[in-house]
């Protein structure tokens, strides 16, 4: 996410699609990962198991901890790829990057509601 936020504004679009790529990538693994641990992180949201600042950590993340960098994350790449219209591939990261947004709202709305039964 830093590296995308901090992306020149010189960049071109080689190194615009690399970020995207990379970010799109990231992100659905981070989120892949984050569902198989599901049932610990419950267990440490439920508070049966609050004994590191590492649990605390995911919780926080996991309600909401970094979501307006990651908006402006995606919102950013999204928009930088427009300026790059010039190739099918732009239309596929955009794609991606969106497809790696609705991973993550899926993991989250599955993740509220685990937590509160």
């Amino acid at each position: 996410m830093k590296a995308v936020l901090n992306l020149p504004e010189d960049a071109d679009c080689s190194e615009i699609s690399a970020k995207a790529t990379d970010y799109s990538t990231a992100k659905v693994a981070y989120y892949k990962a984050a569902r198989e641990a599901m049932p610990s992180l419950i267990g440490i949201a439920k508070s049966e198991n609050t004994n590191t600042r590492y649990g605390e950590d995911l919780i926080e993340l996991f309600r909401g901890f970094g979501d307006e960098e990651d908006a402006e994350a995606t919102v950013l790449l999204i928009s930088r790829l427009r300026g790059c219209e010039n190739s099918d591939k732009s239309t596929q990261l955009r794609k991606a990057i969106e497809e790696a947004q609705q991973v993550a709202e899926e993991f989250l709305k599955a993740f509220v509601r685990l937590e509160g039964s």
